[in-house]
């Protein structure tokens, strides 16, 4: 698969694209225990595509509603520990990524579902939920642009609550977006 060859910076106020930048080289240190970042949805659709293949099992980006419910793993407040964001379990208003598993994992065994990268979802960004399916399925429109959820590190706290959501072209690669796929059980 090809990653390409370039990825926007997030220089705190806007994406400046970064020819040479990538998923290896996403402009700050990167190693295999990091998150995958510079990943803009349609890498992915086809990363998990190539998961399914490669392993036999159906893998898939997961729906804004699974998202939450898995990121908040039974808890209601806004954050993990209540209504104020502790800074020693989130990675946020940071320089780069960190290594996934540094914090403490939800009650669901997940890490990093608030911080690090935000992650994209299946569903194409709606501004309500109006006409969501209210059986969790994934909202989906032609020529959509797609969500993401969760934070990064990059961004100040309010960005990490939970109920935060963010749209941007299928096709964007920025080093604050990253991936996070499920496993459908048969």
């Amino acid at each position: 698969y090809d990653p390409g060859n370039i990825c926007s910076l997030w220089t705190g106020t806007r994406y400046t694209p970064a020819p040479g930048n990538n998923v290896i080289k996403p402009g700050f240190i990167q190693t295999p225990d990091h998150p995958a970042t510079c990943v803009s949805w349609r890498d992915a659709k086809a990363y998990a595509k190539w998961l399914s293949k490669r392993t036999g099992f159906d893998y898939r980006l997961l729906t804004e509603a699974e998202w939450e419910y898995v990121a908040r793993a039974g808890v209601s407040s806004a954050f993990a520990k209540g209504t104020i964001l502790d800074a020693t379990e989130v990675n946020f208003n940071a320089t780069s990524t960190i290594p996934v598993g540094k914090y403490s994992a939800n009650a669901f065994g997940l890490h990093d579902t608030q911080g690090n990268v935000w992650e994209w979802t299946e569903d194409c960004y709606a501004p309500d939920y109006s006409n969501a399916a209210s059986d969790g399925t994934a909202h989906q429109d032609l020529g959509c642009e797609r969500s993401y959820r969760g934070g990064a590190w990059a961004n100040r706290a309010k960005d990490m609550r939970f109920a935060t959501r963010g749209t941007n072209d299928a096709d964007k690669r920025v080093n604050i977006f990253g991936i996070r796929v499920a496993r459908d059980l048969q």
